[in-house]
């Protein structure tokens, strides 16, 4: 069996190699989900090189009403997910570089039921286990706010794999988004295939 620390070397390589290669969203990949009205708000996540962008699919909820948050990592053990509108470009970067919204805007404490989480991974299984990058920022987060809430892994068909090695405080996810594809149930609280 592959180790995490291997795996994540494998799946970083393979990323950095694919990334001007791999499909885009279109953006409508999700209205199946939130046209129902079940969903007020969707978190979202700014893309580091190689990670499906999930742009499209943040703007597209937008444009139906949903409000869109955004992780800033404020400190190496904190994350918290901030309002995004759309109006300015994302050009504060966070404790680790990545551009983020501007800390002084909307915290997200929404309702969990009311939210639909697009998390990216290095790797995902069908049984809905997720390879992070190793720091625990999603874990922490979908511990205490995802009870209730959707929880679907973005990824690229290679980073689909057989299995990934867990360990017992890793979430797993409901279902997956790939671009050229679209929306995968993995453990049928979806409604769509």
């Amino acid at each position: 069996m592959v180790s995490k620390v291997q795996l994540r070397k494998e799946i970083l390589w393979e990323l950095q190699e694919n990334q001007d290669k791999n499909p885009r969203f279109s953006g409508n990949e999700l209205q199946g989900l939130y046209s129902q009205g079940q969903y007020k708000n969707i978190l979202g996540y700014s893309p580091l090189p190689g990670e499906v962008d999930p742009f499209p699919l943040l703007e597209d909820a937008h444009t139906h009403g949903l409000k869109v948050f955004l992780p800033r990592v404020e400190s190496p053990e904190k994350m918290n997910f901030y309002h995004y509108d759309f109006q300015n470009p994302l050009s504060q970067k966070d404790y680790y570089g990545i551009y983020s919204p501007a800390e002084d805007g909307e915290i997200y404490m929404a309702r969990p039921e009311e939210s639909l989480l697009l998390i990216p991974g290095l790797a995902f299984d069908l049984q809905g286990h997720r390879l992070g990058r190793g720091r625990g920022f999603y874990d922490r987060f979908l511990e205490k706010f995802s009870h209730g809430s959707m929880i679907l892994g973005i990824s690229h068909h290679f980073q689909l794999l057989e299995f990934v090695p867990v360990d017992p405080w890793d979430r797993k996810v409901h279902g997956l988004v790939i671009p050229g594809t679209g929306l995968i149930s993995l453990q049928n609280k979806l409604n769509q295939p």
